[in-house]
């Protein structure tokens, strides 16, 4: 049964990430979609007694925070109807403002926003561009800012690679200075233009947690989910226990599935059963090449240096709506 539904209610950005993933960018959905999607799955949540403290609504993109009018009545139909359930959004941070937050805080606790901060200004602006030119990193501290104002919970995940990774010790001392941030996500960055081995991942996260631990902040982040056939509980199960709802309609497993073709592809109508429904899963993908050389790696540097990491924690919890 689904437990976590994720809607990208616009492939719009107002951002030119170099290493975006999103094939194409679509014109917004329709409204109408996400309303009737939200509510049909609430229906059923609710017609079949689920517990709602079970129950999530996640928001990616493109940038979701582009359809900020959207984003809140969502999220209100969701909290509203379904008690202790949660709304996770993914967001640059550039267009969080008071008049987004506000409409929020009556259920602050109940939504957190996970916002991208690469590194430093240099490091962030050079891979994060605005396509208003404007400073990306001043946009998404003023972000953080605003959220931490109004007591919604924010948490920041970084992507990872050579080039960031130098700047990455900066930016685990300047988010406990400014933010007063222990928890950090890092993704690794595996473009298929300059691909990573095994061994070079394992390396970045090697140094990565090493800068972490001197620091006293907690990681996470996607590689964690590579480890699922290692610790079961961070197994991942999008297409089973998660749908995503594209901005054309389109039903994927994954929203890095989204216009990619794999598997056959069905677009949300009023008869879909959230209860049933599956996508085709990424598990045969994301668990294949040379993801078992890099697990058990990184598990060996867990029970060797980092033990604590050797099982699910609150950081997890709050980063994926697939275990």
């Amino acid at each position: 049964m689904l437990r976590s539904l994720y809607l990208m209610p616009t492939h719009q950005c107002n951002g030119a990430c170099s290493y975006c993933y999103l094939p194409e960018r679509e014109a917004d959905a329709d409204a109408a979609l996400f309303v009737r999607a939200v509510s049909l799955f609430i229906a059923q949540m609710q017609a079949a007694g689920v517990d709602g403290t079970s129950l999530q609504l996640r928001f990616s993109g493109g940038e979701p925070c582009l359809r900020p009018e959207l984003l809140v009545e969502l999220s209100t139909r969701f909290l509203s109807a379904l008690p202790g359930s949660v709304v996770r959004i993914n967001s640059n941070g550039t267009l969080v403002d008071e008049a987004l937050t506000s409409r929020l805080r009556p259920f602050a606790q109940r939504v957190a926003f996970i916002v991208s901060l690469d590194g430093p200004p240099a490091i962030h602006n050079a891979r994060r561009r605005l396509k208003n030119g404007n400073d990306a990193h001043a946009a998404a501290v003023r972000g953080i800012e605003t959220l931490q104002r109004d007591g919604i919970p924010v948490y920041l995940n970084a992507v990872l690679d050579r080039f960031s990774l130098d700047g990455l010790g900066e930016l685990m001392d300047f988010i406990a200075d400014r933010f007063g941030m222990r928890d950090l996500g890092v993704s690794l960055l595996d473009a298929p233009q300059h691909p990573l081995s095994a061994a070079d991942k394992l390396d970045l996260l090697r140094q990565a947690y090493a800068l972490a631990a001197a620091r006293g902040v907690r990681l996470g982040g996607h590689h964690r989910l590579l480890l699922g056939e290692l610790i079961p509980e961070l197994y991942c199960r999008a297409g089973r226990q998660t749908i995503v709802i594209g901005a054309t309609g389109e039903m994927a497993a994954c929203q890095r599935f989204v216009g990619k073709g794999y598997g056959p592809v069905r677009r949300f109508d009023d008869d879909v059963d959230f209860h049933t429904v599956k996508a085709h899963t990424c598990s045969s993908r994301c668990y294949a090449g040379d993801v078992p050389q890099l697990a058990q790696g990184l598990y060996e540097l867990y029970q060797q240096h980092y033990p604590e990491y050797c099982m699910v924690n609150a950081l997890d919890r709050v980063l994926f709506g697939v275990i």
